[in-house]
């Protein structure tokens, strides 16, 4: 039935079989159910990071478009959006999604984060700075080392510091 074949294919794409769940979801798509649920915005949003993932970003912002009737999932819809605008430089794009699921949950904290360093990159540095100050001061954040470290780099990059409190994040290594 369609709920088994939606299981199934979390399984394969668990797996890395990403093909295998692409046909598994489609087919589960397309047939009916007498339950009433919201199963095919859960599909749609699997086939929409699929498609992401393999960088058919048409193809993933159709998907998750189609996956948007379900309110609970509409902050994550809009962040992973952006995340994924981002990623392929249109950070038009990728800052309005963010702000659209800012706008649902104000206070998310992954959300503001990616929406302050989109506006670090556009140049708009006062509401960097506003947005990886409220951040830094959050209770959640102090209590995440690793959370902490990633916005405090980020507003020390934006306030051109020469001298950082925080540690690398990343280290790239060429021959």
């Amino acid at each position: 039935d369609k709920y088994s074949l939606f299981e199934l294919a979390k399984i394969r794409k668990i797996q890395g079989r990403n093909s295998e769940a692409e046909q598994l979801y489609l087919k589960s798509l397309s047939m009916t159910s007498e339950i009433k649920s919201h199963i095919n915005s859960d599909i749609n949003i699997e086939l929409a990071r699929i498609y992401a993932n393999i960088g058919n970003i048409e193809k993933a912002h159709d998907r998750y478009i189609k996956g948007l009737d379900r309110l609970s999932l509409e902050k994550n819809i809009y962040r992973e959006l952006g995340e994924m605008y981002e990623r392929i430089g249109n950070n038009e794009l990728a800052e309005a999604n963010l702000k659209k699921a800012v706008e649902f949950f104000p206070n998310d904290i992954q959300t503001n984060l990616s929406l302050g360093s989109i506006y670090r990159r556009e140049g708009k540095d006062e509401s960097a700075k506003k947005i990886f100050n409220k951040l830094l001061s959050e209770k959640e954040v102090k209590a995440n080392k690793f959370l902490y470290n990633k916005i405090l780099n980020e507003y020390e990059i934006l306030m051109k510091r020469e001298y950082l409190e925080s540690k690398p994040r990343e280290i790239r290594n060429t021959i």
